[in-house]
Parts: C-alpha cells; sequence; structure tokens
C-alpha cells in the first residue's frame, strides 16, 4: 500500500505489538509470564503519534477537514472488519446456541459503531461468560480509538480556530487522564481498562511527541539531538513491562510499555542495532498485516472455546500460519485496493456492506438469536439462561448494607426465619431452598467472592474490605434477629485455598483474583485462613442460639454446559461428566476439616450434595435431561431446585423444624 507517511520503525514496533498480543492469546499456558496483552497499550500511543501529529499538522495549515478525515478511517479500517464480521456471522449462525448468536450479533453491532468498550464495560461482573467465549471481546480496543478519532478533530479544529497552542493543551488532557486512570485504577478497574477517558493518556503521549517534533525550535527537538539509543531503550522498556504483570493496578501495569514506544518514537529515524530490531524485512510485513492479524485472530480462538474441543499447540501454530496467509491476503487484496479506488465508490461499497452486515446482526438480536437452528436449545434456554430470569420474583432488601439481599416472600411477610449467606454459589443455591422450604421466608446474603466467613479478607474486585464489611454486617444481623433459627452456609469452598483451577472458567489465563484470601489474625496460608475464619463464623452463629448447616460445594466441571449440546453432525460434545474420585479428592482437605474439626459442635451440621450429582463412579451435569448447570461452577434453577429438596430431606432427617 503506498503511503508517503510510511515509517519503517513505526511498522516494525507495530510488529513486535501483534507479535506480543498472539503470543499471550494463542500461547498463555505455554508463557505464563508473558504479559502481551500491554501490546495494545504499544498501539494506543501510536496512534496517538500518527493520528494526532497528522491531524494537528494539517489543521495548523488550515487544510484538515472532517469529511476527509472520517472518509479515510472509514476507507482505512472496514474492508476487513466488514469480512471479519461477516464471517463469524456465518459461522456462528452454524455453530452458536440463540443466546451465543445473540450476543455475537450484539458485538457485531457494536463494532460497527465502535463501541464494544462500552458494552464490554457494562457486562464485565461476575456471573457474565468468560471473554474467550465472546469472539468479538476484543474489538474493544478498537472502541477506544475509534472514539479518540470521533472526539479529537473536534478539538484540533477548536485550537486552531483560536489560535492556541496544542501542545499544553493536548498536555492539559493527557495529565487529566493519567490522573483519572491512577485514581480509578482500583476503584473501578473495568472502567479504567476499558474506556477512552482513561485510556487517553496513552494516546496522548503519543501525540505529544508528535506535536513537539514539528516545533523546529522546541526543547524536545534539541533535546532529541542529542539521545542516542532511543530505540534500543524503548524495546527494553517494553520487553521489561511485559514480563511483570500488576493485575490489581492498571496504571502501573501499563506505565512502562506506553513509555517505551515514546522512547522508540522519540527519533524513529536514529540508526544503529535498534533500528535493525525493528525494521527489518519480517516485522515490516508483520506490521503492515497487523490489523488484520489483531481483528481475525480472536474470533477462532473463541470458537475453540465455545465448542470446548482441545486447541493443541500445534494446532495454535498451525492456526497463526493460517491467520498470516489470511491477513496478507486481505491486505493485498482487499486494503489495498481499497485505498487505491476512487474514493466514492469505496465509500459508496462499504456503506451498503455495513448496512448488511448491521442489518442482519441486528435481526439476529431481534429474533432472540434465532433458537431454531439448534436441536437441544430450547432445553438449554429453559435451565441455564433463565437463571436471572427466574430469580426476579423474588423480593430485593436492604437489611444490611454492602450485601445483596433477597427474601423469598414480598414485603409485609412474617419476618425471615432461615438465611442464606455466601458467595455467587449461595446465590445459586437461594432459589431452590427459597422453593423448598416455600412455607417459610428466606432471606440471601452474599457477594460474589466473597465467603461467608467473620474475618476473612477477600481481594474482590479491588476492594479487599468489602467482604470483611460484608460479613461482619450480615452475622451481627442474624445474631439480633431472634426469628432467625437456621444460617446455611454455602461458599466455593476450594477457590479460596487451592493452588490452581478445576472449573472451566478458573483455567488458564482467566484465573479469579477471588484465590488471593487472607485472615485478618495472619494465618500461615490461604487453607488456614479459610478453615480459621469458617470455625469462627460457626461458633459465632451457635452462640447467637441458631442452627447451623455447611453446604459442601457441587462439584466443578473442566468444561461447560454449552459444550454437552449437539451442534449439527459435524460437531459431537463431548464426554460430561467428572470421575467422583477426584470431585471428593479436590475437596478433601475441607472435609476432613470439617469432620475432625467441626463435626462434633452441637447444633452444627454437615449438609453433601454428593448424591445429587454423583453415582459410585461419575458427577453428572445433567439429570433426567435437564442441566444441573449454568456454567462450569454455578448451578441451573433445575440443580438448585434439585439440591434443595435434598437439603430439605437433610434437615428434617436431622430431626431439625423445617
Amino acid at each position: 500500500m503506498a503511503n508517503k507517511n510510511y515509517d519503517p520503525v513505526i511498522t516494525g514496533l507495530r510488529a513486535y505489538s501483534i507479535v506480543a498480543v498472539l503470543l499471550f492469546h494463542f500461547f498463555h499456558e505455554q508463557l505464563p509470564w508473558l504479559a502481551g496483552y500491554k501490546g495494545v497499550d504499544v498501539f494506543f500511543v501510536i496512534s496517538g503519534y500518527l493520528i494526532i501529529g497528522h491531524i494537528t499538522h494539517a489543521a495548523a495549515e488550515g487544510r484538515f477537514t472532517l469529511p476527509l478525515f472520517y472518509a479515510k478511517r472509514i476507507i482505512r479500517l472496514f474492508p476487513a472488519l466488514l469480512i471479519m464480521l461477516s464471517a463469524v456471522l456465518t459461522v456462528g449462525h452454524a455453530l452458536l446456541l440463540s443466546e451465543e448468536y445473540r450476543s455475537l450479533a450484539k458485538y457485531a453491532l457494536s463494532s460497527i459503531f465502535f463501541f464494544t468498550n462500552i458494552v464490554t464495560w457494562l457486562e464485565i461482573n461476575y456471573f457474565d461468560a468468560n471473554a474467550e467465549l465472546k469472539p468479538l471481546v476484543h474489538m474493544w480496543s478498537l472502541g477506544v480509538e475509534e472514539q479518540f478519532y470521533a472526539a479529537f478533530p473536534f478539538i484540533a479544529l477548536v485550537v486552531a480556530r483560536f489560535r492556541l497552542r496544542m501542545a499544553p493543551c493536548l498536555a492539559t488532557l493527557t495529565v487529566l487522564s493519567m490522573l483519572l486512570s491512577l485514581a480509578l485504577s482500583t476503584r473501578m478497574p473495568a472502567a479504567t481498562f476499558y474506556l477512552l477517558p482513561t485510556r487517553f493518556w496513552e494516546i496522548g503521549i503519543g501525540g505529544l511527541i508528535a506535536v513537539a517534533a514539528r516545533d523546529d525550535g522546541s526543547l524536545f527537538r534539541k533535546l532529541r539531538d542529542h539521545l542516542k539509543y532511543n530505540i534500543e531503550i524503548g524495546m527494553a522498556l517494553i520487553f521489561t513491562g511485559m514480563l511483570f504483570q500488576v493485575p490489581s493496578f492498571l496504571f502501573l501495569d501499563i506505565a512502562l510499555p506506553v513509555l517505551g514506544a515514546a522512547c522508540v518514537m522519540l527519533d524513529t529515524g536514529a540508526g544503529g542495532f535498534g533500528r535493525r530490531l525493528v525494521d527489518n524485512p519480517p516485522a515490516n510485513v508483520l506490521g503492515l498485516i497487523s490489523y488484520p492479524l489483531y481483528i481475525f485472530h480472536f474470533p477462532l480462538l473463541a470458537a475453540y472455546a465455545i465448542t470446548g474441543h482441545p486447541f493443541s499447540a500445534m494446532e495454535r501454530g498451525l492456526a497463526l500460519a493460517a491467520l498470516g496467509l489470511l491477513a496478507y491476503l486481505t491486505y493485498r487484496c482487499v486494503e489495498t485496493r481499497f485505498a487505491n479506488a476512487r474514493r466514492r465508490a469505496a465509500l459508496a461499497v462499504l456503506g451498503v456492506a455495513s448496512l448488511a452486515v448491521a442489518g442482519t446482526a441486528a435481526y439476529v438480536d431481534l429474533r432472540a438469536g434465532l433458537p431454531d437452528r439448534i436441536l437441544g436449545n430450547a432445553e438449554y434456554n429453559q435451565d441455564i439462561d433463565g437463571f436471572h430470569d427466574y430469580k426476579k420474583k423474588f423480593t430485593a432488601c436492604t437489611f444490611v448494607a454492602d450485601s445483596n439481599c433477597l427474601t423469598s416472600l414480598p414485603a409485609g411477610a412474617p419476618a425471615p426465619t432461615i438465611t442464606v449467606v455466601g458467595d455467587s454459589h449461595a446465590d445459586h443455591s437461594f432459589p431452590g431452598i427459597a422453593d423448598a422450604f416455600g412455607d417459610r421466608n428466606v432471606v440471601f446474603f452474599g457477594v460474589p467472592s466473597c465467603p461467608p466467613l467473620r474475618g476473612i479478607v477477600s481481594y474482590d474486585y479491588g476492594d479487599r474490605l468489602r467482604c470483611t464489611r460484608m460479613n461482619d454486617a450480615v452475622s451481627t444481623y442474624v445474631a439480633g434477629s431472634p426469628e432467625i433459627d437456621l444460617v446455611i452456609l454455602t461458599f466455593a469452598m476450594p477457590f479460596y485455598y487451592a493452588d490452581k483451577g478445576v472449573a472451566y472458567q478458573h483455567l488458564g489465563p482467566n484465573d479469579p483474583m477471588l484465590w488471593n484470601v487472607e485472615s485478618v489474625d495472619s494465618q500461615p496460608n490461604r487453607f488456614a485462613a479459610v478453615t480459621t475464619s469458617l470455625a469462627r463464623t460457626v461458633d459465632f452463629y451457635l452462640k447467637a442460639g441458631k442452627q447451623v448447616v455447611l453446604m459442601l460445594d457441587a462439584p466443578e466441571l473442566p468444561f461447560m454446559p454449552a459444550h454437552c449440546i449437539e451442534r449439527g453432525d459435524w460437531l459431537q460434545p463431548r464426554d460430561c461428566t467428572v470421575p467422583r474420585t477426584s470431585y471428593l479428592e479436590r475437596q478433601r482437605s475441607m472435609r476432613e476439616f470439617v469432620q475432625t474439626e467441626l463435626a462434633g459442635r452441637r447444633g452444627f451440621f454437615t449438609y453433601d450434595p454428593i448424591g445429587v450429582f454423583c453415582d459410585d463412579r461419575v458427577c453428572r451435569m445433567r439429570k433426567d435431561g435437564r442441566f444441573l448447570y449454568r456454567d462450569s461452577n454455578h448451578l441451573s434453577i433445575h440443580g438448585s431446585q434439585l439440591v434443595a429438596e435434598d437439603l430439605r430431606r437433610f434437615v428434617e432427617s436431622q430431626g431439625k423444624q423445617p
């Protein structure tokens, strides 16, 4: 693609960035130390350098126009984008269940209009499906860049209209964004990660370098003339930044790669080893095809994740080679032709194609994902996707701050006499318990990733003390409520002390922060923290005159329920069972602790759900043709009800009043 502004150093930097992203997504298990996702941050700096530099220079000369700028952006981005969206919608029609396909359609629409980052931010919560199950979630970064493209030209025109200096204006915006990112990194990590205001400082740093470089008399130019080895230093900072992660503080996590990219751009005309590192034939080719490589790579990974079929390292390598060929052909045969075509004709073709893709996506969304395409989709929707709708029949309550709260009976009913306390596993248990004990008012207290244990500290979404506050408040409320005579404690036990994940959603790069727990009395390890706090909690409730039932956790699944549906003759479901011995071994240490340390306490009982899920050999995720789970470790409504019915029989067998 002919480009008079082509810079081989910038192109080479793009190459290293896309390689880092691909290695992270394709080989994270083999390279767990590589934080290659930070390649996206380098892309942000490059965008700021190129786009702000171009806009500022053109606006200063009076030749910048909005229609021309947006036309060029559309012609640059939409050809490959529309090919990718058309392909995923077509494959999705044959492969995806209705809710998966509807989600894909929503993301396709947001990709065309570049607000995927906002959609992703709004959906990020503990109950959301893994990011790897969303083929277009990677388009969030394009959303950030396009929102920048949409807003910044107006800022540049205002600056030019009032004859202001761009450098101080841009520096002010960059510093404000930096301060906002610093302030929100721990308070609102998802918003900080996905939204433009907290990402603009990366773009702004690149733009400041481009603006300063055009000022012949600037201190920057004089400094650059005396600076040596800027490319070597910059690449070293980028590589170093990708060798460690600070997931709890985004600003610190990405600072080194951003500074490294900025350092490279201080003087892209420098020679020496650094230039040879980034300006070479392989880097030039990879840099030129970095955009199609980026937008094509994640849908392929998502296809394997959604179907649950193994994706060996060799297959990943072959897939990368095929992606490279596809990206190169897209660049040569599509992007180049659109770039060299008559602008009006290119825009007309892209406009029609965009309307077709957007219309298809909107139709799929309006038709609820076309549920009649795949056999078994109806039962899947009933058992899995209906969970949150089913919970709407319960009544929200505000008995305790810092906790979610639901009651089984409406406002004005008798006070609750049973409470279910815990994390998201208590949340999935509550609907069934509410139904099984329908003659009594049941109240649920809980926060995701927070075990119902007094004195525990859980690193929940950056607020490490929320769990502590919630448990103190809930236990105090329950102890002071004479009507409540039965306390049911249930939580995802092994998640808080085990060294590795077993459930599908907690394997690989998506290990949740919820494993990082500690006790207020400084226990030596996580298991000691959990068990000490559990004993403390049980004793607290028993002393308050309550009966306590501890529900052991259900089996975790190394697959998703969706993997167990036949999606056509060419894609058969996997064996969806878990060995009984594996389930028992996973919980062995907790079961032993409960049996030896807690079982003798008067008024304390342990309920084991193994009979609901397991026979003598395996544990199953279906029973009587119905799904017991809605994901790899949370129960469906049917599963919740079966467990609760068995729990009620257990309560009655112990001689307690249900």
